[in-house]
């Protein structure tokens, strides 16, 4: 089951979508990052399929770039108000699901206002932003996907709590076994006489 929806618009954001997909499988493992691409199977209907993937997640990224409100069909129709745009339902499905909403802006883009947005969609327009720039790309990068493991560590399985321990206090075990460790080197050393 996936805890991670990632939604993008092909040309807008793709490429950021690509690099963050790669990070989030190698932090999170990818059995647990949900991309289209990957993980939609040939022949699998689209809409089923999203819908699943949404029930079951706990945070969705959704990458927003400098062309994202503007993005439009071949009519001249921004895609955003056309209520069949998969894009929007997957927004809307993680709305309406109770999922963790992250807008992830990229490539200088700015949060939309909500007056600009469809009513259904206007709460995203309320939802915390995370910024990913160029210059600081890995830094963004590194601080979101915190963000994103913090906001699962509710769903963590059993053992998890042991892991985050052991992760989050390694320099301090490790003096702690140091410690041990000369304490017994002393020790021998000092019995080492009478062991004669």
């Amino acid at each position: 089951m996936s805890s991670v929806f990632l939604s993008y618009r092909r040309d807008d954001g793709s490429g950021y979508a690509g690099r963050l997909y790669d990070r989030l499988a190698q932090r999170l493992g990818r059995q647990r990052v949900f991309m289209d691409i990957d993980n939609i199977e040939p022949g699998e209907d689209f809409v089923e399929v999203i819908d699943t993937k949404l029930a079951g997640c706990r945070v969705m990224l959704v990458v927003v770039g400098p062309r994202w409100l503007a993005a439009a069909d071949a009519q001249g129709r921004r895609r955003i108000d056309l209520p069949n745009d998969f894009h929007r339902l997957e927004i809307e499905g993680g709305l309406k699901h109770g999922v963790r909403v992250i807008p992830v802006l990229v490539g200088g883009a700015a949060m939309p206002d909500e007056h600009s947005l469809p009513e259904t969609l206007q709460p995203f327009a309320r939802r915390n932003a995370s910024d990913i720039s160029d210059k600081r790309f890995d830094f963004d990068v590194a601080r979101l996907i915190d963000a994103v493991s913090k906001a699962l560590e509710p769903d963590a399985p059993a053992g998890a709590p042991i892991q985050h321990f052991l992760r989050t206090n390694r320099n301090t075990l490790l003096i702690i076994v140091a410690v041990w460790l000369a304490l017994l080197a002393l020790a021998a050393i000092a019995l080492w006489p009478w062991s004669g």
